[in-house]
């Protein structure tokens, strides 16, 4: 998670494993990149993958979600 996790982990799966961005080195893999467009962290990781999904409010983009 490019972001603070506490927050994507408040309505995250339970059995998803989530890890931030300084944990990195846990994950064996990612499946998804979640990244926040606050501070353009949406645009600084991963900026050639696709994107799966968008969360935006009135317009305004939030979130990114990419497929690394």
């Amino acid at each position: 998670m490019e972001g603070p996790t506490h927050l994507l982990q408040l309505y995250a799966r339970p059995d998803l494993k989530i890890y931030s961005t300084y944990e990195a080195e846990r994950a064996d893999h990612y499946d998804y990149v979640v990244a926040l467009t606050r501070f353009d962290l949406d645009l600084q990781s991963y900026p050639d993958a696709p994107i799966e999904h968008v969360i935006e409010r009135q317009g305004a983009l939030l979130t990114v979600i990419k497929k690394p």
